[in-house]
């Protein structure tokens, strides 16, 4: 009797951790598929390259809302290339006016700020190309600029590879100050009102929010084998609802509202969707801008809801 009521009992509980996992896989798959279900990405634009020539391996894009201009940066090129939103090329320059494996850029104004291979500050250019001028940091200081972001305010935000933390300088140049002290890795940012997000792939959590004072506010994100696990994020883009795009370049594209809470993956790499992103920017009209690592090139999306 005893016996009989033992095997009853673990069948009642091996029942119970099925229908556990049978949830927890059907939640799972109901938030991987959660993006697809609030979005129809539209494609409306893709460029591989400026005109004849083609991208070799962009990283970088700026989109400036206001001008409804894109700029590329392909270090594999030497190049920063112009494009109108509706991808008609305008201007293009690199090597010839002492451009070096340009990685980030951000532009304000006709000025377009260039973080840069093997210098160790952030070179300005005019819209022509012609070299203007420089931030840098103190002497003394070790320095190695990598992604950018810029506030409504022209503040300019620089991930520094150096000492891993994110150096500030006023519209003016002046360099301000760091914020993000103490983290082991950085990998993206952008930066919305008030707000300063950055991407910490090896830190826990891995996306952090700051207010533009240095102050933290709040963190999401952990690395893991589970299916809510960030996989590698390389980049972070806020969209006009407040809703955060993160870019990860092994599980695609995960959406989290303003709360950090997590609504859904977009992780597909079928034909005519995207490949490998690697950089993330919106325009004024809420489109999509994705570069593509393994795709090299550059996808514009509508975002149907």
């Amino acid at each position: 009797m005893l016996t009989a009521l033992k095997v009853k009992r673990s069948a009642v509980l091996i029942t119970i951790v099925a229908s556990l996992i049978v949830s927890i896989s059907l939640g799972l798959r109901a938030a991987e598929e959660n993006v697809s279900s609030m979005f129809l990405l539209k494609p409306v634009v893709t460029l591989d390259g400026f005109f004849h020539e083609k991208f070799a391996g962009p990283t970088g894009i700026y989109v400036d809302g206001e001008a409804e201009e894109v700029y590329v940066a392909d270090p594999a090129k030497n190049s920063i290339s112009i494009f109108a939103t509706d991808g008609t090329p305008l201007f293009k320059f690199g090597k010839e006016k002492g451009l070096i494996a340009p990685y980030d850029l951000v532009v304000r104004k006709g000025l377009i700020y260039v973080s840069q291979a093997s210098k160790d500050y952030v070179e300005i250019f005019s819209y022509r190309g012609d070299s203007l001028g420089r931030l840098a940091l103190p002497d003394g200081i070790p320095f190695i600029p990598g992604r950018l972001a810029i506030d409504e305010k022209g503040n300019i935000y620089v991930l520094n590879s150096a000492a891993t933390n994110c150096v500030v300088f006023d519209r003016g140049g002046v360099f301000k100050g760091t914020i993000g002290e103490g983290l082991k890795s950085l990998s993206g940012i952008t930066v919305k009102g008030d707000r300063l997000y950055l991407i910490t792939p090896m830190d826990i959590p891995a996306i952090r929010i700051f207010d533009t004072s240095g102050g933290f506010v709040s963190g999401f994100g952990f690395k893991g084998e589970g299916a809510d696990a960030v996989g590698v994020p390389v980049s972070v883009e806020v969209d006009k609802e407040g809703r955060i795009w993160i870019v990860d370049a092994v599980k695609g594209i995960i959406l989290y509202n303003s709360e950090g809470t997590e609504l859904g993956r977009i992780r597909e790499y079928a034909p005519g969707r995207y490949f490998f992103p690697i950089d993330i920017d919106f325009d004024l009209a809420n489109r999509l801008y994705l570069i593509e690592k393994e795709g090299t090139r550059l996808r514009a999306f509508e975002l149907a809801e």
